[in-house]
C-alpha cells in the first residue's frame, strides 16, 4: 500500500472505514472507491459481533468528530499534546459539535461513546504552572474523573505507562487503592 498524501488522509481514512462492512458481512465482498477497489474477495474469519466490532475513531479535528459520527461507535479525542488531556471547556465544545452533527445526519448521540485517555504517568505533574489533569492527590484525580464523566466521557483509558515494570505495578496498585476504590461506579 502506498502512503496517502497528507492532504487526502481524511478521505482515504473514510474509504478504509467504508471497506470494513463489506469485508465483515458480505460473502464475497467487493468495493469500488476512489483509492481502493477489489472484486469478489474471500475474507475470513467474519466477526461474531453484530452489527460488527465497535469502531473507535481517534482525533480531535472537526473532521475526526464527523468521521466518528458517520462511521464509528466511539470518539476518542486526542489533543495536540498526548501527555495532556483536553481541558473540559474544549471537550465540552467538541461534544456539543458532535451532538449537533449527529442531529444533522440523524444519528442518536447516545449511540456514540466518548473515550478519553487519562495520562497518569506521575502523581504531581505541573504544566505551565498548573496541575495537569489526572495528576496530583487522589481527590484531585477523582474530581477530574467526575468532571469528564459529567461532560459525556463514558470510558477512560488510565495510562500508567512506565519504562520500569516495578514502577508500573506500583502505579497500578496506588491507582487501584487510592483512586479506583473511591470512584463509586463513576
Amino acid at each position: 500500500l502506498d502512503t496517502a498524501p497528507f492532504e487526502r488522509r481524511g478521505s482515504v481514512t473514510d474509504e478504509y472505514l467504508e471497506i470494513f462492512k463489506p469485508l465483515w458481512f458480505d460473502e464475497n465482498p467487493s468495493f469500488s472507491g476512489n483509492y481502493y477497489s477489489f472484486d469478489s474477495l474471500q475474507f475470513s474469519p467474519k466477526p461474531l459481533q453484530r452489527p460488527g466490532p465497535p469502531i473507535w475513531v481517534g482525533g480531535q479535528s472537526r473532521a475526526a468528530i464527523r468521521r466518528s459520527v458517520r462511521y464509528g461507535e466511539a470518539w476518542h479525542p486526542v489533543g495536540a499534546n498526548p501527555a495532556s488531556p483536553l481541558e473540559p471547556d474544549q471537550l465540552s465544545a467538541d461534544v456539543r459539535y458532535m451532538h449537533s452533527y449527529c442531529e444533522q445526519i440523524g444519528k442518536d448521540p447516545a449511540d456514540l461513546t466518548v473515550v478519553m485517555k487519562a495520562p497518569i504517568y506521575d502523581r504531581e505533574l505541573i504544566s505551565g504552572g498548573e496541575r495537569r489533569r489526572f495528576s496530583g492527590q487522589p481527590e484531585q484525580i477523582i474530581d477530574d474523573i467526575r468532571i469528564y464523566s459529567d461532560l459525556g466521557v463514558s470510558q477512560l483509558i488510565l495510562d500508567t505507562r512506565s519504562p520500569d515494570l516495578n514502577e508500573f505495578i506500583e502505579k497500578l496498585d496506588w491507582l487501584s487503592e487510592n483512586v479506583m476504590s473511591q470512584t463509586g461506579g463513576l
